[in-house]
């Protein structure tokens, strides 16, 4: 299975795949370099999976033979579609193609479908990681690089949309999209030239701002748009939430608020790490005025007691949650192996973080790159009590660190 592949396998999330996409970005702008990333889509990706070259390749690169392998023909084959509308139906077909997405198979096929696609790019040293028919290129580099490395992005693209066309799917240059990702004086320094690429179908320019894997990501990587938009979608739903409180029950509107709100807050939230405090105020505003909902009570009522009332965590806890939940599996091995490599425990006997259990914390030399996910993280974990850190389970673990961040929030 590819290693940068995080679309249907457990543990492995959006959330996963962007907190290793951005921290690989902070790290290399501490170095002075910035990140060139271009986002790939494919059309219907799992409409066009010819069933000839799906066993093709579970046979050759995969090695399934036998029964094993004609268990997977007979999966595949005999399949058809119609289209019923006003009561009639149309002609049946025979389907020669395409994966059947309901059922737990289909996603998994077409990870090992595209898995090829990882040694391809790995030919012009351009990074990918995909989560499903989603593909993001990326390559660090230092300015006076930069012609060479937009030649290999590009080598590397045309490889892909060969590689396509032989295996049947298409890419979508319509939503193909490159950004520029580094420090503020180093973005500075890059002309419209040099930010523009000239891709196979058009020339497509740098955007300030992308919308990857349902998060806006903008090029200082400061995540202030993805705050906007996570607070505008959340109010629209406190606004249509407020209209019908008087006609539900008080646990409906608890268990609507998580649903709509909540889950928006929580979307990815441990790429807020180290953000600025402006940002983590405004999205605590969102909070409260949903405890004010939930509980009833007038706009003007303080909100701190009615988010204890409530046990929620504070937005600040609840990222710091996030990010010790990750670090816990990335300490049972649990994690995707690409949060495992970021996450070193120290090893010296002759330090006490050896016997702590703590993680290394790597030294930065620019302040906005401690946002990374191997500063972060390991910072947010080596602040814990050593005998939460020993919790045998996942569930015992996340129960005792709630309780943690609650009495640090509220005491």
């Amino acid at each position: 299975m590819p290693v940068n592949q995080s679309a249907y396998r457990r543990r492995h999330s959006t959330e996963t795949a962007l907190l290793k996409i951005c921290n690989d970005a902070l790290i290399a702008a501490d170095r002075g370099m910035v990140t060139l990333v271009v986002l790939l889509d494919y059309s219907a990706a799992f409409d066009t999976v010819d069933h000839g070259v799906m066993l093709d390749v579970l046979k050759y690169r995969f090695g399934l033979t036998g029964s094993a392998l004609q268990w997977h023909s007979n999966y595949l084959s005999g399949r058809s579609f119609a289209v019923v509308s006003a009561g009639e139906t149309s002609t049946s077909i025979n389907l020669e193609c395409s994966l059947p997405q309901g059922s737990s198979l289909g996603p998994l096929k077409f990870i090992l479908y595209a898995s090829e696609l990882h040694d391809l790019t790995g030919r012009y040293g351009v990074g990918m990681h995909g989560f499903a028919d989603d593909t993001q290129l990326f390559r660090h580099l230092f300015l006076c690089d930069i012609s060479s490395a937009k030649r290999d992005m590009l080598a590397a693209i045309a490889d892909i949309s060969q590689w396509s066309f032989a295996h049947k799917l298409k890419l979508n240059p319509d939503k193909s999209e490159v950004i520029w990702l580094g420090s503020r004086q180093q973005l500075a320094k890059l002309s419209e030239a040099d930010k523009s690429l000239q891709l196979p179908d058009g020339l497509v320019r740098s955007s300030t701002t992308v919308k990857n894997l349902g998060v806006v990501i903008d090029e200082r990587l400061s995540f202030d748009d993805q705050a906007r938009s996570c607070i505008k979608s959340c109010y629209f739903h406190l606004r249509r939430l407020k209209q019908i409180r008087r006609y539900v029950e008080p646990d409906v509107i608890h268990s609507l608020v998580h649903a709509f709100v909540t889950s928006h807050l929580d979307y990815c939230n441990g790429l807020f790490a180290g953000c600025n405090a402006y940002t983590v105020r405004r999205l605590q505003r969102v909070q409260n005025t949903a405890a004010r909902l939930v509980l009833d009570v007038p706009h003007s009522s303080p909100s701190r007691p009615l988010l204890r009332e409530l046990h929620w965590l504070p937005i600040e806890s609840r990222i710091k949650f996030k990010l010790c939940v990750l670090i816990y599996r990335v300490s049972r091995g649990t994690a995707p192996l690409y949060l495992c490599e970021l996450c070193k425990p120290c090893t010296d006997s002759r330090l006490r973080s050896k016997s702590r259990g703590d993680f290394i914390t790597p030294r930065t030399r620019l302040r906005f790159t401690d946002r990374a996910f191997a500063v972060s993280a390991p910072s947010a974990w080596n602040s814990l009590p050593i005998d939460i850190r020993d919790c045998s389970s996942e569930a015992t673990f996340k129960k005792h660190l709630k309780t943690f961040l609650f009495h640090v929030a509220f005491n």
